[in-house]
């Protein structure tokens, strides 16, 4: 049986550190921003899901934690394994990652109308 009335909250996520490049600042979260709002979810009783839990949930397989939550980083930035990975980890939380894998260990545009704005992507090992 489908939920049909199913909801949960998913903060979807770009890249966690520095800014390396002015003109890719909009898909930056500070390292000190991020572990404040995943410190305020921790501290608020919140709980993280994946997203093959949300199916499962969807499809009345299981129920979900009271207060899930999804969090997802898309592209796969390598910045997040020193930055986002050990806030997520002190807090028990999980997350996704999209890595685009045919560009692992690559760099990539962050700013598609400015050609020398790049981060790296993570490698395999990563």
């Amino acid at each position: 049986m489908m939920r049909s009335d199913a909801r949960v909250a998913a903060l979807l996520y770009h890249h966690v550190g520095p800014v390396t490049h002015e003109k890719c600042r909009g898909l930056t979260v500070a390292p000190d921003a991020f572990a404040r709002q995943i410190g305020t979810l921790a501290a608020m009783g919140h709980k993280t899901i994946l997203p093959s839990e949300w199916v499962g949930y969807v499809q009345g397989k299981f129920d979900l934690p009271r207060n899930a939550v999804m969090i997802t980083f898309d592209d796969g930035y390598a910045d997040l394994v020193e930055y986002a990975f050990p806030i997520l980890s002190r807090h028990g939380f999980s997350a996704t990652v999209f890595v685009p894998t045919a560009l692992l260990g690559e760099s990539i545009q962050c700013n598609p109308d400015v050609r020398d704005a790049r981060m790296a992507i993570m490698s395999a090992s990563q």
